[in-house]
């Protein structure tokens, strides 16, 4: 199994997001990143939170997740740990 994740970033970022919608929808997410330490590894987090009262009668959303991945780059390889969560 393989998860598209965020690209190689070589300096540290951060970068948060809001999107407004209609049904009283509400987007919000916070990423960061390490960037390359000592030439060999990265961390990258992302938390997501999506609230809707939703187009059809109950049909609301009220989801959170976030990401964490970490990587190792040697000369010809690539280590990655994804950990994921959500409902």
């Amino acid at each position: 199994m393989n998860f598209k994740t965020t690209g190689a970033n070589s300096k540290p970022y951060a970068e948060a997001d809001i999107t407004a919608g209609s049904f009283n929808t509400l987007k919000s997410s916070i990423m960061a990143g390490t960037g390359v330490m000592n030439e060999k590894f990265t961390i990258d987090a992302r938390f997501s939170k999506i609230l809707s009262e939703g187009y059809i009668d109950r049909a609301f959303v009220d989801h959170k997740s976030f990401a964490l991945s970490a990587a190792y780059r040697g000369d010809k390889d690539l280590l990655k740990a994804n950990i994921l969560h959500g409902n």
